[in-house]
C-alpha cells in the first residue's frame, strides 16, 4: 500500500519535470499575435519556427491544463500575421513531445553556446566563435525554439542544423557536435511529422490564386 501511495506521488513530479527549463530572464517572444499562452488554460507549449527573408513556418504543440495536447501549423508572413494549415491528421503529441524531450530541446544551448571540437592527433581542439562562423558560412535557414510554462519562457536558435550536422557526420575528420546532432533531428522530426514542406508548398499555390481573385 505504502508502495502505491509512493508511486502516485512521484508520477506526477515525474511527469511535470518534462516541462521544466531554465527561463529567460527577459520575455520576448517572437511573434505579436502569438504573444504569450494564458497560464490559466495551458500548462506548456512548444514553438518551433524555420525562417526565412520573408516568411515563417510555425509547429505548436500546447498543452492544457487538463493534461490534453492539441497542434498548429501555419506560416508567417512578412507582417507578422498567421496562416494556419488544415491540421486534420491524428498525431499522438505526447509520443511526439517525449521523442522530442530525449534530444534535449528544453535545455539545448543556442548556438553561439554549442559545443563543437575536433580531434587530432589524440587531442581534442575546441572551435572558438569565429572558427564556427567560417563553417557556417552566409545565408541559411534559422530555426528557433521557444518554450512558454506558467510565466516562464525560454528561446534559443540555430542556423542551418540539419546542413551543419550532415557536414560533420560526413566528413573525415572526427567531429563531436553533440547539440547540433539533436537540434537537426528535432527540426527533421517536426517536418516530417507534420509533413509542413508539402504544405507550404500547397499554401503558395493557393496564395497565388487569391491574389487572383482580388
Amino acid at each position: 500500500m505504502k508502495a502505491l501511495l509512493l508511486i502516485a506521488l512521484i508520477n506526477p513530479i515525474t511527469l511535470w519535470a518534462q516541462f521544466n527549463f531554465e527561463p529567460d530572464s527577459i520575455v520576448q517572444t517572437r511573434n505579436i499575435h502569438l504573444g504569450i499562452p494564458d497560464p490559466d488554460s495551458v500548462k506548456f507549449e512548444f514553438r518551433l519556427w524555420n525562417s526565412s527573408t520573408h516568411f515563417g513556418l510555425l509547429t505548436q504543440l500546447t498543452l492544457n491544463t487538463e493534461d490534453e495536447w492539441s497542434y498548429n501549423t501555419g506560416i508567417e508572413n512578412h507582417n507578422a500575421g498567421i496562416h494556419y494549415f488544415e491540421n486534420s491528421r491524428n498525431i499522438n503529441i505526447s509520443e511526439l513531445w517525449k521523442k522530442l524531450d530525449s534530444l534535449n530541446v528544453r535545455t539545448l544551448p543556442s548556438q553561439e553556446n554549442a559545443k563543437i571540437s575536433i580531434q587530432k592527433e589524440d587531442q581534442i581542439h575546441y572551435l572558438t566563435q569565429e572558427q564556427f562562423e567560417k563553417i557556417l558560412g552566409p545565408g541559411g535557414s534559422a530555426f528557433e525554439v521557444e518554450l512558454f510554462r506558467g510565466n516562464d519562457y525560454r528561446t534559443y536558435y540555430y542556423l542551418d542544423p540539419i546542413k551543419l550536422s550532415d557536414n560533420f557526420k560526413n566528413s573525415k575528420e572526427k567531429w563531436n557536435a553533440n547539440e547540433h546532432h539533436n537540434m537537426a533531428e528535432i527540426v527533421r522530426t517536426i517536418n516530417e511529422t507534420f509533413e509542413l514542406m508539402r504544405n507550404f508548398q500547397e499554401y503558395l499555390k493557393n496564395y497565388g490564386k487569391e491574389d487572383n481573385r482580388r
